[in-house]
């Protein structure tokens, strides 16, 4: 789906702000079937 990002004019909330909703948008397609996901990497580093 198209997302209708708002600029601010604050670089880092912006960013983080779109990058939010992406995240969600791809979190509610994996939700939906969840069978058809794989991730193949290491997304987050170990602590």
């Amino acid at each position: 789906p198209p997302i209708d990002p708002v600029a601010t004019g604050e670089r880092e909330a912006d960013i983080l702000a779109i990058l939010t909703e992406l995240n969600l948008i791809v979190e509610g397609w994996i939700r939906q079937r969840p069978a058809q996901w794989l991730w193949t990497h290491k997304r987050w580093p170990d602590e």
